[in-house]
């Protein structure tokens, strides 16, 4: 049986821990039955998942013209000191010369001025290419320590953590490419890429971004750096166009091989009821894995 791998852009050292925060005992559940689930990135919160630096500075043009445009005239303007949305105007006026390498003054505005009449159909591509992409999230620390933002964030009451090294998560994602159930996950008909990688998290607008995404790196593995903190490490399927199964709410990754070397973190408002039910559900399952509760401590809201 052949083995299909995710391609790595970079990983994190084998000893490091990476923790997936779920919201609910069904949720894990999935997870410790065998099955990793990529979620559309249309799906997630943040409407900025995979834009383009093209489309980004457009709205940023947009945005801050306005704000710019409303405000009433300074009779001390020789004084004024530059506001942020004008330094943030004239960034992206900047990056949009290095993206499409115009010197020439007249020519660039005559492409502004075309590109800007087409932003309708660009942001239809943008919310087309989020649902063609799929991901599975997952957090990398080099401790034991869980995080408070996460469970802030990714999970709630009755949810848990799943903490394991990277060794023995690349081993899981790659015990699960052998299986026939997952083979149109490969398929170069169907799909796009599959990749596995950090989060990176470019000043958006600083050339830095623009050279990392002519270098190749797809869109879906930038975010905002107000991000940052969440030190993503994401699994991430793009899958071409037309294909049929591109408009589902989900892809399914079968048949993880998943060992007894994980550890389950309760949710910090869990009480001996979670710790029972996690540790049924282990036992129902043939998992040893480790259960512990969370070392901080919150109450329980209505």
């Amino acid at each position: 049986m052949a083995e299909k791998n995710f391609e790595e852009i970079d990983r994190p050292e084998d000893y490091q821990y990476i923790w997936r925060y779920f919201p609910s005992l069904e949720r894990i559940r999935e997870f410790l039955s065998g099955t990793i689930h990529l979620s559309p990135l249309s799906a997630f919160k943040d409407s900025y998942e995979a834009i383009s630096p093209l489309l980004f500075h457009l709205i940023q043009l947009g945005d801050n013209a306005m704000v710019m445009n409303s405000r009433e005239p300074n009779s001390n303007s020789f004084f004024r000191i530059p506001m942020l949305e004008d330094l943030k105007f004239h960034y992206s006026i900047a990056r949009l010369r290095d993206l499409w390498e115009i010197p020439d003054g007249i020519k660039f505005q005559e492409v502004l001025t075309e590109t800007i009449q087409r932003i309708p159909e660009i942001i239809t591509a943008h919310q087309k290419l989020q649902e063609r992409i799929f991901a599975s999230c997952w957090f990398i620390t080099t401790s034991l320590q869980e995080e408070y933002l996460m469970w802030q964030s990714y999970s709630k009451p009755g949810g848990a953590a799943i903490r394991m090294n990277f060794k023995e998560f690349k081993r899981i994602v790659d015990y699960a490419g052998r299986y026939p159930e997952n083979d149109h996950l490969f398929n170069p008909d169907f799909i796009k890429y599959q990749k596995m990688g950090f989060i990176k998290y470019p000043e958006y607008l600083d050339q830095e971004w623009l050279n990392m995404v002519k270098s190749g790196t797809p869109l879906s593995f930038f975010k905002h750096p107000s991000y940052q903190r969440e030190k993503e490490f994401r699994l991430c399927i793009e899958t071409k166009e037309g294909v049929d199964f591109a408009g589902r709410n989900k892809l399914y990754f079968f048949n993880v091989g998943l060992s007894d070397a994980f550890h389950v973190i309760l949710h910090p408002s869990s009480s001996v009821t979670e710790y029972e039910r996690m540790t049924a559900l282990l036992k129902d399952l043939r998992l040893s894995g480790k259960v512990f509760y969370s070392d901080l401590k919150l109450r329980r809201t209505l």
